[in-house]
């Protein structure tokens, strides 16, 4: 059987195991703080200025502003046609145009309009979430809207004579790409 020495209990390790063991334990730390180091460089990188591109909407009667036919219950007006032209910088952005219609307060449960694009009746109609363009819109791009208002058959007598006073609003609202 081979002579096998071990240390005495209570005896102290030799000095120099010591100092080989801090060493080794000095090394470790003092490599891991040199790898992190290497993590945590920065460079800054000079940027130029930019800005934000946007969207503009002109809407203008194609005929110039209408003079509204009187309504009569269940009856509508005849079809006007509003000309929304985008201007927007030289950009394609994809938009949903909503129009929509305020009047008096006491028209608000009985007057309704309709809206397409293209001809009244026959083009797309526009719902009230919306229309939505397939494609992108081009800057100077032309789209011509027909809106047409409509009274309810059950519109009460006491408004006839009353001002409708129709306030037609187009907004277009730039979607997610």
């Amino acid at each position: 059987m081979p002579h096998r020495t071990t240390r005495p209990r209570g005896v102290p390790m030799r000095p120099i195991r010591r100092g080989v063991i801090l060493g080794v334990a000095l090394a470790l730390v003092a490599g891991a703080t040199a790898a992190n180091a290497l993590w945590s460089v920065r460079a800054p990188v000079a940027v130029s200025a930019t800005s934000t591109g946007d969207i503009t909407v002109a809407a203008v009667w194609r005929d110039g502003t209408p003079a509204w036919s009187p309504l009569f219950p269940g009856r509508s007006t005849a079809g006007h046609v509003l000309r929304i032209t985008e201007g927007g910088e030289a950009t394609t952005l994809r938009w949903t145009l909503r129009v929509s219609l305020t009047t008096a307060s006491s028209f608000a449960p009985y007057v309704t309009m309709q809206a397409w694009v293209g001809p009244c009746g026959t083009g797309v109609p526009i719902p009230s979430a919306g229309y939505t363009t397939s494609s992108g819109l081009t800057p100077g791009q032309v789209l011509d809207v027909c809106v047409r208002l409509t009274m309810a058959a059950n519109t009460p007598a006491s408004l006839a004579g009353a001002a409708v006073a129709p306030v037609v609003t187009v907004a277009a609202l730039q979607r997610g790409m």
